[in-house]
């Protein structure tokens, strides 16, 4: 009898450590998360949403009224719809949708991905006083007839007001204009997008290419890259010229992404007597972002998705501080 009695005693303890191991599936202990209802990477989903800085201003929205109330000059009209992954929105937008169900809604505050930048310059600064450029030119044939009153034949000479050289056809093809600049060394001309004569020095005419010297005037000024500037003198091959920038005025200029340079807005936002600082303007990914979002249709699985890559590294470099005109 008490052989029975231990044996059932030791058949019911079995049992109970039986029944207290997790599920084992495909011989590990995993539990599976259904996400049948919630949205994922390459579904598609149309949410409401608000972004907010931390002083309470609101930089993009789905919201008319709002949008309109805050001056957004781009906003979507009507629920947002986007597939998971691939929104355009900032970093950190998709991540926060995803495990969302239709009809949830959510407050999140999404971190800054990079560090804001920013550049302090000297209001002094010295540019080339010379510049080479190509003396040949391409012209896209269809607007070739607006620009220049008849059709292109190879010979031809042709001018507008809007360039600085008298160009003579050398080739024609299926979809543009080649002509090479009419130039004369010596000559004076007021070269594209300078505020300033300039002189033909030399032409290296292997490669089409001319050497111009710039003529300005001490004391003249002028609008730079930087808002106003005067030129103070010339020293040799340098131009020196004085930028006088007006404090939250907007210029744009080129940083490296990637190694890529690539025009970006930035700021005025401090000055001294020698320098002025500028900041990137209009960009999300240094600020931390207030993110109000609510789910309000769900697709499943529309289409196969990668993950986002990294965000690419911006070198706070400015490509080119001086104004090379």
């Amino acid at each position: 009898m008490k052989k029975v009695v231990v044996l059932l005693t030791l058949l019911v303890v079995l049992a109970a450590c039986a029944g207290s191991q997790p599920p084992v599936t495909n011989g590990t202990n995993v539990s599976q998360v259904d996400t049948s209802t919630t949205a994922q990477p390459g579904d598609l989903v149309s949410v409401n949403f608000v972004m907010t800085l931390d002083n309470g201003s609101v930089v993009d929205t789905n919201n008319e009224s709002l949008a309109e109330k805050n001056h957004l000059p781009n906003y979507v009209k009507g629920p947002f719809t986007f597939v998971i992954s691939q929104s355009g929105k900032i970093a950190g937008f998709d991540k926060q949708v995803i495990g969302m169900k239709v009809g949830e809604r959510k407050e999140v505050v999404i971190e800054p991905t990079e560090k804001p930048v920013v550049f302090t310059l000297n209001k002094t600064q010295a540019m080339k006083r010379s510049v080479q450029l190509p003396l040949k030119r391409s012209f896209k044939l269809a607007s070739y007839q607006e620009l220049f009153g008849k059709p292109p034949v190879v010979g031809d000479v042709i001018a507008n007001s809007q360039f600085a050289f008298r160009y003579q056809v050398k080739n024609i093809t299926e979809s543009s204009v080649v002509a090479r600049a009419i130039v004369t060394e010596g000559q004076v001309y007021q070269l594209e997008g300078v505020s300033w004569p300039s002189r033909l020095l030399s032409v290296f005419k292997k490669e089409d290419i001319g050497t111009f010297i710039h003529l300005p005037e001490v004391n003249r000024t002028f609008e730079s890259d930087f808002g106003t500037a005067r030129v103070l003198g010339i020293n040799g091959s340098l131009v020196i010229v004085e930028h006088d920038p007006a404090l939250n005025e907007l210029i744009n200029k080129s940083i490296k992404i990637d190694g890529i340079p690539i025009s970006q807005q930035f700021q005025v936002v401090a000055m001294t007597n020698s320098t002025f600082t500028i900041q990137r303007y209009g960009q999300l990914a240094d600020k931390r972002v207030h993110l109000s979002v609510e789910l309000l249709n769900l697709t499943k699985g529309v289409k196969k998705v990668k993950e986002q890559s990294a965000i690419p590294a911006v070198q706070t470099q400015i490509e080119d501080i001086s104004t090379e005109s």
